[in-house]
């Protein structure tokens, strides 16, 4: 084996450097690549469930506005329809196009804000996580007073076929 080594010393020293190389240029990649930032979802999750018990949230509209400034602050495009669905679209990568699209859908009650915290956040970072995936969807859908109002005037379009609904 030394012989081995001696004799090709200069091939040793070059794989050597490509295989350093490709560690790192992995390990840059899996570093860049975070799925959930737990921090921002534990903030996010706790102060929706501290505006809840502190009565910050007393008709749908305030939850609607929590939920928008949010998407404000993080530089987040969305729409709003006229029932009050708040609609974020993520666009698929080019390598992505022809995979089914993903849609998220959670309710957002003012009443139950409390409880529905942890959904709602979860919603809320996967509408923020910029991932180079297929196209994404996230919809909070108006549910005020448990009356399905949100779900009812859903366009057909946020379901193109062969979607992938949660």
């Amino acid at each position: 084996m030394a012989t081995f080594i001696r004799k090709h010393r200069a091939a040793v020293i070059i794989l050597i450097i490509i295989i350093t190389a490709a560690v790192c240029f992995s390990l840059y990649r899996i570093s860049r690549l975070r799925i959930l930032d737990k921090q921002a979802y534990t903030a996010l999750y706790t102060d929706i469930e501290h505006s809840a018990q502190d009565g910050l949230f007393d008709d749908q509209s305030d939850l609607k506005d929590y939920i928008t400034d949010w998407a404000d602050s993080k530089g987040l495009k969305y729409k709003t329809d006229k029932v009050g669905n708040i609609i974020f679209t993520q666009d698929a990568v080019s390598r992505k196009k022809s995979v089914p699209p993903t849609v998220v859908c959670v309710s957002y009650n003012y009443e139950t804000a409390y409880s529905n915290a942890r959904l709602l956040a979860s919603a809320a970072m996967i509408a923020g996580t910029e991932l180079a995936s297929g196209r994404k969807t996230v919809v909070f859908v108006n549910d005020e007073q448990s009356l399905a109002k949100g779900y009812k005037k859903l366009s057909g379009k946020l379901f193109p076929a062969k979607s992938k609904v949660i």
